[in-house]
């Protein structure tokens, strides 16, 4: 009687184990889904400095070890300023797409990090 129920058991396992591993990539995560990600939030856009260079969005991400993670799209934010996230950890909800080979994170919430 042991013997049946672990073989049913099994058999409803099994299909269930392949089905979700032959995906064929490495991450279980969609690029899409929104995630929350921790990051320091610096300021990329124009300055005034004698070499003018342009960076696709005005903020960037940034690890706490200060490798680049991606850029920030804040057109769905709803924020007065931006100047007291500068330079702060900060966590960032939304969608991390590439957009001409780029990493960007649409934000859609941001707060200061705890």
């Amino acid at each position: 009687m042991r013997i049946i129920k672990f073989l049913c058991a099994l058999a409803a396992f099994l299909p269930l184990t392949f089905a979700l591993s032959s995906c064929g990539t490495s991450t279980t995560d969609y690029p899409s889904v929104p995630r929350e990600l921790t990051c320091i939030m610096e300021y990329t856009g124009p300055t005034y400095s004698p070499i003018h260079m342009t960076a696709p969005y005005k903020y960037a991400l940034y690890d706490i070890n200060g490798g680049f993670v991606a850029y920030l799209d804040t057109t769905r934010l709803v924020v007065n300023r931006m100047e007291p996230f500068m330079g702060k950890l900060v966590v960032v909800r939304g969608a991390m797409v590439k957009r001409d080979g780029e990493n960007v994170v649409c934000a859609e919430s941001l707060r200061f990090a705890r």
